[in-house]
């Protein structure tokens, strides 16, 4: 799950909707020349203005559905959690406009010394006001379109010394990744698929400004232990062009997770192993849905996942940043309580085509949102009879400990191949905390705690058969 920046203004600033409505360079549809070019000097004029510390224009601008929910104070709120990560700001990098069914919108990208910044302004239909602001790191994708470039191709250093590593492409898409083969003299037969969180995450869910690795690391750590693992770019990371305003979890994950799988039997390296799924975040969500559709799977290992609603979740991050921010009691309430009703919303979408609160229209697809509602992971858990091992760290301020890891306690609770590790100190990423609010406690550099590789090792090692 991509951390937080502000999950506040009810989805106004979303920082962790799993997936966006669609990718910026897929095919939805375009916005005539003079409107396009009409709303891109707004919102850039608009970001500018922001980056300066005037929220006023913005704020002016508000239509009747976020009008008395967006303030100035919540808009410097927002600005000021992101720019000691992402550094002085320095320009505009460019803009680019796409019709959605909410409306127009307007991506822009904001160049700063360290990171480069999107904010995305979502206009009503045919107007000028605005019925939605969203803010978040800009990706390769959005980079390259806004600034008219192509998109780097990216280079990643090997796993680590107890491995060699294989290229390997996975899907109808070719999306690039790699085996990891241990160097270890006694190889096991047992073969690892990682699957990600959201957003457009890379193979080694590369992240924070010190380009922090989990699965290289978890990957690194089994290789040690002499087991093969697999972990490969995201659809939505290396082929963003595919991932439509139609696309579903079986997009963003199924089907390209069965592609991965079918590559792990194929291969020579670990054709014959058992195979066992590593889900973090979403990715531990889908997880459960993942292993019941391939009885031939040995099990699942859940990283920071969750049996409740991804709408819970979010509500709960926003109730989370809202506490920690600067806003009145007044204004933090009336948006909690927005955020509880949208969010509600969101989780009796069941119709891939309905319609949307508006408030969240721009940040989802009713066929997105529809496919997460599908999932029902805890039920599908429970009928589930492969081992699994649920892992938590106790500082992880996106997935609670309590709520979340303790409901799949009570959920699966007196089952003898179900075993649950929970760790002290650590965060979302199974790192150290540094102690900052999310995502700067993502920037400094850190590793994957080495018990939690070994715990994952062991644990594999004696339920393989």
């Amino acid at each position: 799950m991509r951390p937080v920046l502000l999950l506040t203004l009810l989805a106004l600033l979303a920082g962790c909707a799993a997936t966006p409505a669609a990718s910026p360079s897929a095919s939805i549809a375009t916005v005539p020349a003079a409107r396009a070019a009409e709303l891109q000097r707004t919102a850039v004029a608009l970001t500018e203005a922001m980056e300066r510390g005037d929220y006023a224009s913005t704020v002016a601008l508000a239509g009747d559905t976020i009008r008395g929910k967006v303030s100035e104070q919540l808009l410097a709120d927002a600005f000021a959690q992101v720019v000691p990560r992402v550094g002085a700001y320095q320009g505009i990098t460019g803009s680019f406009a796409a019709a959605l069914p909410s409306g127009d919108v307007v991506y822009v990208v904001a160049r700063h010394a360290n990171a480069s910044l999107r904010v995305l302004f979502s206009f009503e239909p045919g107007g000028q006001k605005l019925n939605g602001i969203h803010l978040n790191p800009a990706t390769d994708a959005e980079i390259a379109k806004a600034s008219g470039t192509p998109v780097p191709t990216p280079t990643y250093p090997p796993t680590g010394p107890h491995s060699t590593d294989a290229a390997v492409t996975v899907g109808v898409h070719g999306l690039p990744g790699v085996l990891t083969i241990p160097a270890a003299a006694e190889k096991r037969p047992i073969a690892v698929l990682f699957l990600w969180g959201s957003g457009p995450q890379d193979r080694d869910e590369t992240i924070g400004a010190a380009g922090n690795k989990p699965f290289r690391d978890l990957a690194d750590a089994l290789a040690a232990q002499g087991i093969t693992s697999l972990r490969f770019d995201k659809r939505t990371k290396a082929a963003p062009e595919t991932f439509t305003a139609a696309a579903t979890l079986e997009d963003e994950y199924f089907a390209d997770g069965r592609a991965a799988i079918a590559l792990l039997r194929e291969r020579p390296e670990s054709a014959g192993h058992r195979i066992f799924v590593v889900g973090h975040s979403l990715g531990a969500m889908v997880l459960p849905a993942v292993l019941a559709a391939d009885p031939e799977l040995a099990g699942g290992v859940s990283l920071a996942g969750s049996p409740r609603s991804l709408f819970d979740i979010i509500h709960d991050q926003t109730v989370a940043a809202v506490a920690a921010s600067d806003q009145s009691a007044e204004a933090k309430a009336a948006v909690i309580a927005q955020s509880r009703q949208v969010n509600d919303a969101l989780k009796r979408v069941t119709d891939p085509a309905a319609a949307l609160p508006p408030e969240a229209a721009s940040v989802y697809t009713a066929s997105y949102v529809a496919s997460l509602n599908r999932l029902d992971q805890g039920s599908v858990a429970r009928r589930l009879t492969v081992p699994l091992l649920f892992c938590q760290g106790d500082a992880d301020r996106q997935i609670d400990p309590e709520a979340d890891f303790g409901a799949w306690q009570t959920l699966l609770a007196g089952r003898p191949n179900v075993a649950f590790a929970r760790y002290p100190g650590l965060n979302h990423l199974f790192m150290p905390t540094s102690g900052l609010p999310v995502p700067a406690d993502y920037d400094p550099p850190a590793t994957v705690a080495p018990q939690v590789g070994a715990d994952i090792a062991a644990w594999l090692i004696a339920h393989a058969g």
